[in-house]
């Protein structure tokens, strides 16, 4: 599956909920879909209780909630694709559209991660070993979201890398088990200050935003993720490239690794960050993009804050 938390254009945020691409393109509202497949086909009156119960609107909680509620997914996205072929624009058990045209919603992260650990200097050729940083899942935004430019800092590092998102609470996997603990990837990019820019302070205080999407897709649906191809661009022009198997430590072993430190469904690790920023850097104005071959692209503008 590849998952989205989405809202429709004209919906407030407070609204955002659990779907899934589908493969004409659409998203599908997952909860709505489950419901009215209980509800109608099913004949279970408390059919929209149990989808509301399997299916938050966040997949993080879907994941600490467990099998049944990756089943419940599983269901709500096969029956809303036949019904889609039969139906191009079905209709839910409470008179809701249950498909999307993608240009007529606002994508969110996909889930707020309960810990993001990020990975820094796992290339090959990087002087140094890699280290694990841990960031507040505060910093955490969506792949379309505007970047708000505090005052006092006028330009940003970037960075592409990959998210892997824990499947189930885990602790010591080996590389040969690691695989199965993943739920899935997402296309990441670190945007950060160079410096923490307050005066009179110092300490690794920086400012600095974490965005995740635009989907997480499940294991199945990746495919060559350990040779994947990495791109940053700013307004359009390539800056950035490299290529996940450039990893010192690869996916399966860094995850058995970090799982040492005890692991909870929806902890996110990002790794294979390319290089530092060269140049000016990430200025108002700027947009930036990017992309993890097979995983999509994140698209976010740079405006200048308060």
């Amino acid at each position: 599956m590849k998952l989205v938390r989405f809202n429709a254009l004209g919906e407030p945020v407070a609204r955002a909920r659990t779907g899934v691409l589908l493969p004409d393109g659409r998203v599908g509202d997952l909860r709505a879909a489950l419901a009215t497949a209980l509800v109608q086909d099913g004949r279970d009156a408390l059919g929209r209780e149990i989808a509301a119960l399997r299916i938050p609107p966040d997949v993080r909680l879907i994941l600490h909630n467990g099998p049944p509620a990756w089943a419940a997914m599983e269901h709500g996205a096969r029956w809303l694709t036949e019904r889609c072929a039969a139906e191009p624009d079905p209709i839910g058990a409470d008179g809701e559209p249950l498909v999307h045209a993608l240009a007529k919603v606002r994508l969110h992260n996909p889930l707020k991660p309960g810990r993001l650990v990020l990975v820094a200097g796992n290339r090959k050729g990087h002087p140094a070993r890699p280290h694990l940083l841990q960031r507040a899942p505060a910093t955490v935004m969506g792949p379309v979201r505007d970047i708000d430019l505090p005052a006092g800092i006028h330009a940003l590092q970037y960075a592409t890398g990959l998210a892997i998102v824990i499947a189930r609470n885990c602790h010591g996997l080996t590389a040969d088990t690691a695989l199965q603990a993943i739920a899935g990837y997402m296309t990441a990019n670190e945007v950060r200050s160079a410096t923490g820019a307050l005066e009179g302070l110092e300490g690794d205080a920086t400012f600095s935003r974490y965005i995740i999407g635009p989907a997480l897709v499940s294991p199945e649906h990746v495919h060559g993720i350990a040779t994947a191809t990495l791109t940053t661009r700013i307004n359009d022009q390539p800056v950035q490239t490299g290529s996940l198997a450039n990893l010192q430590v690869p996916i399966a072993e860094l995850v058995a690794q970090v799982s040492r430190l005890g692991l909870e469904a929806g902890d996110v690790i990002v790794t294979g960050l390319l290089a530092e920023t060269t140049g000016p850097g990430l200025a108002a104005g700027d947009r930036i993009e990017a992309t993890v071959e097979g995983l999509g692209s994140t698209h976010n503008r740079v405006v200048a804050g308060a």
